[in-house]
């Protein structure tokens, strides 16, 4: 068994699986729609039954080469050819760079991206922590005589609390 295949070999092998399945297959039609004449003899039709066994077997065998074929395609294809050359090793290198590159590129986006956004929950925080104490600054001076304007207050800082944990 060749244990390092060649992939034009294999292609060449699979087109060949493939012709082989289609002239058996039609070999197989042909021995069934022989036309039956006035000399049509039970040695004939004996003869014509073991042609199309031969040519039902036939076939089967060359299914099974072509799944063997298809399994060693996938093989290859998961696995990648077990030795590689120096032209196919330089241009998995170049590849793997360009993906590091990207890679790199996609990580300085994205840290630059949770920076700002850690930035704006800094600043939403701020600006509520300054609301908030505004709003108790208010209450003080106005003291517990209004219980309105205590619920109001409440409601602005328990909307804009929503606000900062959204991100906004």
């Amino acid at each position: 068994m060749n244990r390092h295949p060649d992939p034009n070999t294999i292609l060449d092998r699979h087109e060949k699986a493939v012709a082989d399945i289609l002239k058996r297959f039609m070999n197989m039609v042909v021995a069934a729609t022989e036309p039956i004449d006035e000399g049509y003899t039970p040695e004939k039709a004996s003869l014509n039954q073991m042609q199309m066994d031969v040519e039902t077997a036939a076939l089967v065998k060359a299914i099974e080469n072509l799944l063997q074929i298809t399994r060693e395609i996938r093989r290859l294809w998961l696995t990648g050819p077990v030795e590689s050359t120096p032209r196919a090793e330089l241009e998995n290198k170049e590849r793997d760079a360009a993906i590091d590159a990207k890679t790199e590129r996609i990580c300085g986006l994205l840290n630059q991206w949770f920076t700002i956004r850690e930035e704006n929950q800094r600043a939403a925080a701020r600006r509520l922590a300054e609301k908030r104490q505004q709003l108790e600054q208010e209450k003080l001076q106005q003291g517990n005589s209004g219980s309105d304007n205590n619920n109001v207050s409440t409601g602005v800082w328990a909307a804009e609390t929503a606000g900062a944990a959204a991100g906004f």
